[in-house]
């Protein structure tokens, strides 16, 4: 056999059993993510086998040594690692956030190269436009993220240009992180921005933002506005609402001045009261399907004792 021919046949078997052993790996990632989901383990442990998968997934997808058909395999396992650690990072259940998932979100530089990815994925339109879910999650890794580079931040503005309230909103909030100040044109605007959110007609919507996430973002808008009304030091937090503020490296500049005392300004007051006013027709519309569940349940009941 030929040295070349030895080569090939060489190249050819470790290409094979390096992705066998990778996808072995990431299997077997995968079941552990399962077993801390079943398990119901705090976030930050499935955020860790979140991370590793995607290191597995990326290098697989970037070795030269992989196959094209095997480097779309690949690539779906790198999409359903960033969707895990999405869930972990922002938990459905609030109550399950600790400061052991702050702590290794602020300690893992792999998490953020993770967070850009899938910024870019959400930054993908459908149909031309950005869907509402998208510019919700965009927004939420916008802030985890924190400071974009001038080539991703014109990438998002360009990616807004048909949701204009949150365009002006990211535009305002990079012109805080680079300079410093301004917060009070940063709350009017993300305000707005959840206000036309809020407006939109759900029901018609291919991809809107889910009840979850909204709560998310008012809850930081929250944080923001009453650490700027000059209550002698104090604001007005949740423990879970705090735990994301010390997650998102974009809110450390709200977090080094947030206990500054300034004069109360009727522009904060606008926020404060739009967030008093959302949360009163949210509770209302959770009470009127609570009675509506109420309501066919007792209905069903009726009916199934009229049969009998």
């Amino acid at each position: 056999m030929a040295a070349s021919d030895c080569i090939s046949c060489a190249k050819y078997y470790w290409s094979k059993e390096l992705f066998s052993v990778g996808m072995n790996l990431h299997n077997s990632l995968e079941s552990l993510h399962v077993y801390f989901v079943q398990k119901n383990l705090y976030p930050f442990c499935r955020a860790k086998v979140a991370i590793w998968m995607y290191e597995v997934a990326k290098f697989l997808t970037v070795s030269q040594f992989t196959s094209v058909r095997s480097t779309n395999e690949t690539k779906r396992y790198l999409h359903s690692s960033k969707l895990y650690y999405f869930d972990a990072v922002f938990p459905l259940d609030w109550e399950d956030d600790t400061i052991e998932n702050v702590k290794f979100v602020h300690d893992n530089n792999v998490d953020m190269v993770l967070v850009e990815g899938s910024l870019d994925e959400n930054l993908i339109p459908s149909n031309g436009n950005l869907t509402h879910g998208q510019i919700g999650r965009l927004v939420m890794l916008l802030l985890l993220k924190g400071r974009l580079s001038d080539e991703w931040f014109k990438k998002t503005i360009d990616s807004l240009n048909n949701a204009e309230p949150w365009r002006e909103f990211v535009i305002q909030y990079g012109t805080f992180l680079d300079m410093g100040f301004a917060k009070i044109p940063v709350i009017t605007k993300f305000e707005s921005a959840l206000r036309s959110t809020f407006a939109v007609n759900w029901i018609r919507e291919k991809d809107y933002l889910s009840p979850h996430f909204f709560i998310y973002l008012v809850e930081i808008l929250l944080f923001f506005a009453s650490s700027c009304q000059g209550l002698g030091g104090q604001f007005f937090t949740t423990k879970s609402s705090l735990l994301q503020i010390l997650k998102c490296h974009g809110c450390k500049g709200y977090m080094d001045t947030c206990l500054s005392v300034l004069p109360v300004q009727s522009d904060i007051r606008t926020p404060m009261e739009y967030i008093i006013t959302t949360s009163k027709n949210i509770l209302r519309e959770e009470s009127n399907v609570c009675l509506d569940k109420q309501f066919l349940l007792a209905h069903r009941s009726q009916v199934y004792s009229d049969t009998d």
